[in-house]
């Protein structure tokens, strides 16, 4: 099973979520550490630059309207940030 890490971006991000996202989030991970690949996580690699100074920056979903970034190294999901879609697209 997959290990999560919170950047403090990741940190202070999940502490401007609404509770309801707060609790859709920890759901969204506990299949994420077991299954990256499944359908209601919409895993997808982002296309350019999306957070400076990272490459190979991934977006999951957390609902309709708010995603979250994470990298991979050596099998740990690295969480960069999180928020509504449009802040970051």
């Amino acid at each position: 099973m997959a290990q999560l890490q919170w950047s403090k971006s990741f940190k202070k991000d999940y502490g401007n979520l609404p509770e309801e996202m707060k609790k859709r989030i920890q759901k969204q991970f506990r299949i994420l550490k077991q299954n990256p690949k499944h359908p209601s996580l919409q895993v997808k690699k982002t296309q350019g630059v999306v957070i400076k100074g990272y490459t190979d920056v991934f977006e999951g979903r957390i609902n309709n309207n708010y995603r979250f970034l994470f990298v991979i190294e050596n099998d740990v999901f690295i969480l960069l940030r999180c928020g509504k879609h449009d802040d970051f697209f």
